[in-house]
């Protein structure tokens, strides 16, 4: 699907949903997330383990959070978003940080680290 640009700036979940697939597919804890005005840290760092793993930028997950919760998206909770990406980005410790972060990969339809290794049960 392609949307005009006044329709995304309008509903930034359109892109989201045309950049890694139609959100019935995605998993239901996940879908919540979006329009949960209490982000705790456990779920920050799930929504955006998942938003990593599938491509999606810092920039396009600040747009739409900002559109679903509205005002409990807070300045402090846009700082902590920005902080997990570049927590995963870390160029000396990223790699290792991915390694143990997963989320799943909605193409291939697998649970993957963020490196795209599959997840080895312990």
């Amino acid at each position: 699907m392609s949307y005009t640009v006044e329709q995304i700036q309008k509903n930034p979940w359109l892109l989201l949903q045309d950049l890694i697939g139609k959100a019935d597919r995605w998993p239901l804890y996940i879908r919540r997330m979006f329009w949960d005005k209490d982000l705790t840290d456990v779920k920050r760092l799930k929504l955006v383990s998942f938003c990593y793993q599938n491509g999606v930028s810092e920039y396009v997950l600040h747009s739409v959070l900002e559109r679903t919760i509205k005002e409990s998206y807070t300045a402090d909770r846009r700082r902590q978003i920005k902080a997990k990406y570049k927590y995963f980005d870390d160029p000396i410790e990223g790699y290792n940080r991915r390694e143990k972060a997963y989320a799943l990969d909605l193409i291939k339809n697998k649970v993957l680290t963020l490196n795209g290794n599959e997840r080895l049960l312990r």
